[in-house]
């Protein structure tokens, strides 16, 4: 299985860390679709849209169960 390079600067990575540990940490689904939503903002502005395709296959594979 090949895993995919999405090629994050460092600075970059440290914003993803924190939107996502927003989403991991979210006490409500309002507070997670709120964080969901600025992160898919997020990679949009920084064309970031094949690390949030991944990151929605992903989610979708859990939150479906």
């Amino acid at each position: 299985m090949k895993r995919p390079v999405f090629r994050i600067k460092v600075a970059d990575s440290d914003q993803q860390l924190k939107l996502m540990t927003t989403l991991l940490y979210s006490r409500t689904e309002d507070a997670y679709d709120a964080g969901y939503d600025e992160h898919k903002q997020y990679c949009k502005t920084m064309k970031k849209s094949a690390f949030f395709a991944y990151f929605e296959k992903n989610r979708d594979s859990w939150r479906a169960k």
